[in-house]
């Protein structure tokens, strides 16, 4: 059937294919036998612009496609190999996934950072600080880089100070608009962070930060230059008890923030990325909820803080607790009551509207 219709296809995907040790030299055969079958196929699809490859332990395809745009790739073979053999010239989305423990796969991969056509790149792979400080000297020495527009690092539990981490975030600033950096740490003592180090990034409108760094960590991402309006802070366990410099870093975006959300527990609770011990320890307060909430309503920002675990819904008590951004919360609450119900009220007259234009029809 496939070779009538190869030329017609647009995405070739296959699913997660984990390799197993206890599976057998019968069971290996017939991955690697499926794998054969596979690599057959993709070939004749000249045209396909999306690959997913999720076999763990088999080779990166040896042929050309020069259609690919987007691809996404698992396990530390098929990144070794990756740089190692043809690269599709209008690659634009790499997404790049290595659940083994394998940290000599950094280093390896830093040259997908100097393609020249890519724009969106994922990856997802335990990440030391070698890794950052690898690619950043590959970047400086080549004199170019990608001119990359999203940028998401994604680790397991690991160890960083800030210098690394924003140097490499650094070499992409004037094209960056989207920045996901989920960082776990490995214990319980933050990250080092340096004094007065900030972000010139002019066009990144969208930030997300789930990290072991410090609060300080936020006032890096204040500078003016920066035209936020997405903020998403995951599970940042030493921010709780110490919103001060998340306040800032809101105020500081006022002009342009539109949505905010902040998280109270790590989105993946696996206890290999985040310990249980550290959940346990570290989680926002009812004050740091009611502190936020309060000061995302006098920006008049659309906002979602995830509640703590002594949040009672229907507790009018819990909004007198005192609050240190008081002072320029008042007037904020009744604009962004005023917001919200003016977009509710065109919401309802756009309905009516339609409803009238069917019942003429």
């Amino acid at each position: 059937v496939l070779p009538s219709y190869a030329s017609h296809v647009c995405s070739f995907m296959t699913g997660d294919y984990i390799w197993r040790g206890d599976a057998g030299e019968l069971g290996v055969q017939a991955l690697r036998y499926e794998y054969t079958l596979v690599m057959q196929a993709l070939r004749l699809c000249e045209n396909v612009r999306g690959v997913r490859l999720g076999y763990v332990e088999c080779d990166y395809p040896d042929f050309e496609m020069p259609a690919v745009e987007y691809m996404a790739l698992a396990g530390p073979k098929n990144l070794r190999q990756l740089v190692e053999r043809i690269i599709p010239a209008n690659l634009t989305s790499l997404k790049l996934i290595d659940r083994e423990t394998d940290y000599g796969v950094g280093g390896v991969i830093a040259p997908v950072f100097l393609l020249s056509s890519l724009k969106h790149l994922f990856i997802r792979m335990d990440m030391i600080e070698e890794f950052f400080e690898t690619t950043v000297k590959l970047i400086e020495s080549a004199g170019t880089c990608a001119p990359l527009e999203s940028l998401e690092l994604d680790s397991e539990s690991t160890d960083l100070s800030d210098g690394p981490v924003c140097a490499l975030v650094s070499k992409f600033a004037s094209t960056l608009a989207s920045l996901r950096l989920e960082l776990p740490p490995g214990d319980d003592d933050p990250w080092d962070v340096t004094a007065d180090q900030m972000f010139s990034i002019p066009h990144l409108h969208s930030l997300f930060l789930s990290t072991g760094f410090p609060p300080p960590f936020f006032l890096q991402f204040t500078s003016p230059d920066i035209p936020l309006r997405l903020l998403h802070v995951g599970y940042c366990p030493f921010l709780y008890d110490d919103v001060d410099h998340l306040v800032t870093l809101l105020r500081a975006h006022r002009a342009t923030l539109e949505r905010v959300y902040v998280a109270n527990r790590p989105v993946d609770d696996d206890p290999y990325f985040w310990p249980y011990e550290m959940q346990e320890e570290f989680k926002m307060s009812l004050q740091d909820y009611v502190d936020l909430t309060i000061v995302c309503r006098g920006l008049g920002v659309a906002h979602c803080i995830e509640e703590p675990e002594d949040y009672i819904a229907d507790d009018e008590g819990m909004w007198e607790l005192p609050s240190r951004y008081d002072e320029d919360s008042q007037d904020g609450y009744d604009e962004y009551d005023e917001w919200d119900e003016d977009s509710e009220e065109e919401d309802d007259d756009q309905e009516e509207e339609g409803g009238e234009s069917a019942s003429s029809e």
